[in-house]
């Protein structure tokens, strides 16, 4: 409970199977003039109940304590880093690495060793990640280190670290950060040790709200069915990998949400947008001033200053990245109107079609927010592949495009439901609503 100077004392409030263990003051809240604590949930017996954050060892602790939105960012790294090793650790692709900032991840990729899974992520963004916090689902090697030994950032967690890999990333003189950064050593753990819990709980003013964990991994060899624009084979054969990739990592980002996957990397993020329009706009704005967007357009050296402004990062750092994609574009929901979806494939930038800002579509004129045509834009960015739900009105005017303009859609319905679909039963496909803030 709280009392009249905002002091937490431990009321010994017992929940079904659990209690709470004493309140650790922080070093501060969301801002200065806040105070904040932490909390550890414990079994009836004392013990600490299932896994979390505030169970990680600091081995960088010299001077700092971890503040609110530091904890928030390390959480939201190590549920993240937990599931996507789960999901791919036995892939050819088992190193995943991802950076959280103000409690969302910002960044995100698998790769076949740990530098090319972080390589591949900051090539979507190299500023974003600055001042949050880092996680791997594997120890932090030296290669790794010496990278984010380059930048301004608040900390680091993973299950372990080479040796020497704490001290080098303890010592911030060299960019003359703060005193320290946190490195996090969290022991291994399942999601199932996270979700011990069982639910995921919202403090409402003074009550709670709880739904199930969305624990469930997304198989598009499951889920999906081709639905217009396309060849099955194709899309769901040499795509399926991208497909199920953007979909797990929608899992841990907020709604309402586009992105952008390729080379098991988002290549943009547009998140935490109240119309999927809007997303779509930042993610492709992300890209567009991306990495990826220079390899992928053989990008003069001024385009590589522009990329890599301010960073300290340069072009060889990225070289050994394919210069090749074949871009997912990824809806948590439906698209209700027609220009979210034709911002999602980019088609606007590079079709005449669209040059005079209108388009025809189910008999009706649609005026676009915005003329985009623009005959030099990078073909690699516009989108091979789109996928969503499925299941709107709104799905009239995107199979209209989709087949028009031969992009394949994808519709995360199993082949039942696609069928009950195609027949005029009302069904919808999987959604990928989250409203996480770690």
């Amino acid at each position: 409970m709280i009392n009249m100077t905002g002091e937490i004392l431990n009321s010994g409030m017992q929940l079904p199977g659990m209690r709470m263990g004493t309140p650790q003051a922080l070093k501060g809240g969301e801002n200065h003039h806040q105070k904040a604590y932490s909390i550890r949930l414990l079994g009836t017996n004392g013990e600490p109940l299932g896994a979390s954050v505030l169970d990680a060892e600091d081995l960088g602790a010299k001077v700092r304590k971890m503040g609110w939105t530091n904890i928030c960012d390390a959480g939201t790294c190590l549920r993240t880093y937990t599931d996507m090793g789960e999901i791919y650790g036995e892939s050819d692709t088992p190193y995943f690495a991802c950076a959280s900032k103000h409690g969302r991840n910002v960044i995100a990729a698998l790769g076949r060793t740990q530098k090319e899974a972080l390589m591949k992520a900051l090539a979507a963004d190299v500023n974003s990640p600055f001042g949050g916090i880092f996680g791997f689902n594997t120890p932090v090697e030296m290669e790794t280190a010496q990278i984010l030994d380059r930048m301004f950032i608040e900390g680091v967690i993973a299950p372990g670290y080479e040796r020497g890999v704490p001290e080098l990333l303890s010592d911030t003189s060299r960019i003359k950060a703060h005193a320290n950064r946190f490195i996090l050593k969290m022991p291994y753990v399942t999601t199932a040790d996270l979700n011990t819990l069982g639910w995921d709980v919202r403090l409402v003013g003074c009550g709670f709200i709880a739904q199930e964990y969305d624990s469930k991994p997304f198989d598009p060899a499951e889920e999906c069915t081709l639905i217009c624009g396309g060849n099955e084979l194709d899309v769901l054969g040499e795509m399926v990998n991208d497909i199920g990739f953007a979909g797990n990592m929608a899992r841990h980002l907020n709604s309402n949400l586009i992105i952008y996957a390729a080379n098991r990397a988002l290549l943009g993020f547009g998140n935490s947008r109240g119309a999927r329009y809007l997303a779509a706009r930042d993610g492709r704005h992300n890209m567009e001033e991306s990495v990826w967007n220079v390899l992928t357009s053989d990008g003069s050296i001024d385009d590589w200053e522009r990329a890599l402004y301010d960073t300290p990062f340069r072009l060889d750092d990225f070289e050994e990245l394919p210069s090749d994609i074949a871009l997912v574009g990824f809806s948590d929901a439906f698209y209700p109107k027609a220009d979210a979806w034709i911002e999602t494939v980019g088609i606007d930038r590079v079709h005449p079609d669209f040059k005079d800002g209108t388009i025809e579509c189910c008999n009706e004129t649609i005026v676009l927010k915005r003329k985009n045509f623009n005959p030099q834009y990078n073909p690699a960015l516009i989108t091979k592949v789109i996928v969503q739900p499925g299941g709107c009105m709104g799905d009239k005017y995107t199979i209209e495009l989709a087949t028009r303009y031969e992009i394949p859609m994808v519709f995360t319905m199993t082949q039942e439901q696609a069928r009950q679909y195609a027949a005029g039963e009302k069904v919808t496909g999987r959604r990928f609503f989250s409203h996480q803030s770690f």
